[in-house]
């Protein structure tokens, strides 16, 4: 039997919310691959053919559309009140990852400048 192994470098986002909540995210550009962990359960799911600049541009762009992106990331079946406090909760993170995203392609140009 013949094995291929590939290794990626993924990103990973630990997160803490209040005193009660926990995710932990991961992105793996290469491959368009998302994964959660959480004190909510497990969500995970890839688009390797996305089209996009990057899949965290992808990430924010479908992330604005909580039923396709829950429904891809999640076999559970949710309530009325899960979807408003997953959208409140997903507009928090966009915000994060959108400032993340933005910091990086800032310092990747500063470098090229090479300031």
């Amino acid at each position: 039997m013949e094995y291929k192994v590939n290794k990626s470098v993924c990103e990973r986002y630990d997160f803490r919310f209040d005193q009660w909540g926990w995710a932990k995210i991961t992105i793996d550009e290469r491959d368009g691959m998302f994964s959660a962990q959480s004190d909510y359960g497990t969500y995970a799911y890839s688009w390797p053919h996305h089209g996009r600049k990057s899949f965290k541009h992808f990430l924010i762009e479908i992330a604005r559309d909580s039923h396709y992106f829950l429904k891809k990331v999640s076999s559970r079946t949710h309530s009325k009140a899960f979807w408003q406090a997953v959208q409140r909760e997903q507009e928090r993170v966009n915000r994060i990852v959108r400032c993340g995203v933005e910091s990086y392609y800032e310092r990747e140009n500063l470098l090229e400048v090479g300031i």
